[in-house]
């Protein structure tokens, strides 16, 4: 079978070795049958701003660029203060970066603007914030007991207002300038609802402030 040139696909990685992580890659364009994908993205940015391995990671991603096996090259962060050493350090095209509810991080820090000056691609994810802003009071598990009461804040208003959960989520994402959006789905009804609330109006949705170092915009400090 011929590989497919139309697919628009973008990955990530964690490997820093560049023998391993041209076998990697590799491996995943015959998985896919595809002969190039679109991005390519470094998982943790924390891999990267270790300027030993950094440079050579992104030496080996560059590569791969100019053989043309990948159209984008570019990094995940999970705060603003990462992205702001990274674009000083490299010449990325794609940053992917969480905006959401209570995370606008990446609004807020002006960072947003200066990706757009220098002509970077923002995606943006976890804008549903791995599900936890979509799920109603009573059904949330024990370990996020605590984030209640800041999660009824967002559903007392979106009831008030008659908007769903996700609506307002999709809505939010409407104040920063983005390429693409990241989601998870279960099934393709979720899918679905997803797809329809962003053919929809956008609604203005307000200010729910957190502090840039709470626990709850962090998925990696939420306890397990």
């Amino acid at each position: 079978m011929e590989m497919e040139e139309e697919k628009k696909v973008a990955t990530k990685t964690i490997v820093d070795e560049k023998k391993w992580l041209y076998s990697i890659f590799l491996t995943s364009l015959k998985n896919l049958r595809v002969s190039k994908i679109d991005t390519i993205l470094i998982h943790d940015s924390n891999t990267i701003l270790n300027k030993i391995n950094g440079d050579r990671i992104y030496k080996t991603l560059d590569e791969l660029k100019k053989n043309k096996l990948v159209k984008n090259i570019g990094c995940s962060i999970y705060c603003p203060s990462e992205l702001n050493k990274l674009i000083k350090r490299y010449n990325f095209d794609v940053v992917q970066a969480p905006f959401n509810i209570f995370d606008r991080r990446i609004l807020t820090s002006g960072l947003s603007r200066v990706i757009e000056r220098k002509k970077i691609k923002l995606h943006l994810r976890s804008i549903f914030l791995q599900g936890l802003l979509l799920v109603e009071q009573n059904n949330l598990t024990k370990k996020f007991s605590k984030y209640k009461k800041k999660l009824s804040i967002f559903h007392k208003w979106a009831k008030e207002n008659k908007i769903t959960y996700l609506r307002a989520c999709i809505s939010m994402v409407s104040q920063v300038k983005f390429q693409k959006l990241i989601v998870g789905v279960l099934n393709h009804l979720q899918l679905k609802d997803i797809v329809y609330s962003c053919s929809q109006s956008t609604k203005s949705v307000p200010d729910f402030y957190i502090k840039s170092d709470d626990s709850l915009i962090n998925p990696r400090r939420w306890e397990h």
